[in-house]
């Protein structure tokens, strides 16, 4: 009986912990994030920085850009002649901000 009501307790707690969870993990995206498309980001030959219609010369300029805009994804699409410093100034930008998953779209070309 002891061991039965034991069982009954550790179940409450742990459906309780998937449910806090859960409602923690909703209030960090901002709840809406099921419906945001992911922000497509390119990454130029000069190292400029294309998301929106707009161009980013500097990556402390996206990086602003991105904390006001605050989306749940982004999708970093290199241009195939893109320098490593120019992706690394985006992907830094990226993280910067944070809380922001990021994929890289078309790696498998290189």
């Amino acid at each position: 009986m002891a061991r039965a009501l034991w069982i009954k307790r550790v179940a409450g707690v742990a459906v309780g912990v998937i449910f806090l969870f859960s409602l923690l993990q909703c209030s960090r995206s901002g709840g809406n994030s099921s419906n945001q498309q992911p922000l497509d980001v390119r990454v130029l030959r000069d190292g400029s920085i294309e998301a929106d219609g707009h161009r980013f010369e500097e990556a402390k300029e996206f990086e602003a850009y991105l904390r006001k805009r605050r989306p749940s994804t982004v999708h970093v699409r290199p241009a195939t002649d893109a320098t490593y410093e120019g992706v690394n100034g985006a992907m830094k930008a990226i993280q910067n901000v944070g809380d922001i998953d990021i994929g890289v779209v078309g790696n498998e070309k290189f």
